[in-house]
Parts: structure tokens; C-alpha cells; sequence
């Protein structure tokens, strides 16, 4: 542990030091087990065990077992940026200049679907996906970490596209509402997969149907952005209050 399917999502280590591989090692066993348990139900035994060393250290090595979270959604995040970087760059470079409603949005999608296809890979382990979006319902360093590597440059790359094709500024409520369903939308499609498997005549996520899912998804989220009109000043969907 980790196992060699996790490499290209690890940071590089270089000519690491023995303490610098332990550190690595426990960040790994604490995505795998505050994924699977999240924060409250991980033991500092489970997470100790899951790593083969010692309950000492996690004290000796972070401090406490919120210092441990904290770091290892910024070891994730900073994972994931790395591969995110690429495609942000193709984004950027794909809507320079002045584009029509519908070529910015095919961009977008291109980017979203690019992403998914990213979050689904076998390397990354879903273990790691569950701790992503768990912290995401969490509130402190772990979040501010996340949000630092990757949500916020991502929702930075959509909001002003986003809002050019729906008609509205880039830091409008309407617009970065969007850009967070479109984005959440797409990190769920991992975790989600099991139970669309459930509920079809599939037998398992083969990579023709994950083209077919990513098919289906990036149409939806193209109808939602294409279609999208901003609501009249009365609030439609409030006579439940």
C-alpha cells in the first residue's frame, strides 16, 4: 500500500526520505479509510492499521487525527490538480476570443465530460472520490484545501463562460449556481455508477457504457445551459413554503 494503479494521481516524490514515505503512506490509508467511514466513524486504529504502522503516528507525523484530514484532502487535492491542469489550460485556450452561444457551451461540455472521464479512471480509487465529496458537506481546512487546488480554479474557468451563455455576469447567484450543478453533476458520476448499474439490464460499467453515460450527460447539461432562462421576479417554486 499504495498499490503501483494509484501512481498517476500521487505527487512525485523524488528521493524521498523514510519519514517523508510514512507521512505518504498514512495520507493514502486516511483517504481510503475517511472515505469509506468519513471523519466521525474513522478510529485512529482503522487508520493506523489500514497504513501497517503504529498509533503513534499519527501524532508523530500530524498531530492530531483533524490535522491528518486536513492534510490528506490537501495531498488529494493537489493530486488531482495536477492532472486538472491540463485540461484547464485546453479550456482557456479553447474560448479565446469572441465565440457564439453555442460553441462556448460546446467547450464547456468538452471540459466537464474530459473532467469525468478524469474522475472515473481505474487510478483513482473510489475510496479517494467518496473522501472528495464528503468533505465537500464539511466546513473548515479540509474544504478550504479542496477548494483551493480544484474547485476554485475550476469554478473560475466555468463562471465567466457559463455566464456568457446564459446572459449573465460571471459572479451573478443565477450563474455560479449553475457552474456548481454542472460541476457536481459530472464528481458524482463515479459514485453514482453502482447504482445506474443497479437499475439497468447492465451487468457492469463497461467502457462502451461509460461512453454512453458521458453521451447522455453531456446532452442533459447542454439542454440545461442552452435552455436556461433566468426566473421572473416571482419565485416559482415556493408555494410549498
Amino acid at each position: 500500500f499504495p498499490s503501483h494503479d494509484t501512481q498517476p494521481f500521487l505527487a512525485e516524490a523524488g528521493e524521498s526520505t523514510k519519514g517523508a514515505l510514512a507521512r505518504e503512506r498514512m495520507l493514502h490509508a486516511a483517504l481510503d479509510v475517511f472515505g469509506r467511514h468519513g471523519f466521525d466513524g474513522a478510529t485512529t486504529r482503522m487508520l493506523a492499521n489500514r497504513a501497517g504502522m503504529n498509533l503513534g503516528a499519527i501524532p508523530y507525523y500530524f498531530g492530531s487525527k483533524e490535522d491528518l484530514y486536513a492534510q490528506a484532502a490537501d495531498h488529494l487535492g493537489q493530486c488531482v490538480a495536477k492532472q486538472l491542469s491540463q485540461l484547464l489550460l485546453k479550456l482557456s485556450q479553447s474560448t479565446a476570443g469572441d465565440m457564439n452561444r453555442e460553441s462556448l457551451c460546446d467547450s464547456v461540455i468538452t471540459f466537464l465530460i474530459a473532467q469525468a472521464k478524469m474522475f472515473l479512471r481505474q487510478d483513482l480509487p473510489q475510496t479517494w472520490m467518496q473522501f472528495f465529496l464528503r468533505v465537500q458537506g464539511d466546513r473548515g481546512l479540509a474544504l478550504a484545501h479542496l477548494h483551493r487546488h480544484v474547485i476554485t480554479p475550476t469554478e473560475m474557468a466555468l463562471s465567466p463562460l457559463i455566464g456568457r451563455i446564459i446572459g449573465c455576469s460571471s459572479d451573478a447567484t443565477t450563474t455560479k449556481t449553475l457552474t456548481f450543478l454542472a460541476l457536481h453533476q459530472i464528481l458524482h458520476v463515479q459514485l453514482t455508477a453502482a447504482s445506474l448499474v443497479a437499475n439497468t439490464t447492465w451487468q457492469a460499467m463497461t467502457q462502451a457504457q461509460t461512453a454512453s453515460l458521458l453521451d447522455t450527460i453531456g446532452l442533459a447539461l447542454r439542454s440545461q445551459l442552452m435552455n436556461f432562462r433566468a426566473a421572473p421576479t416571482a419565485h416559482l417554486y415556493r408555494d410549498w413554503e
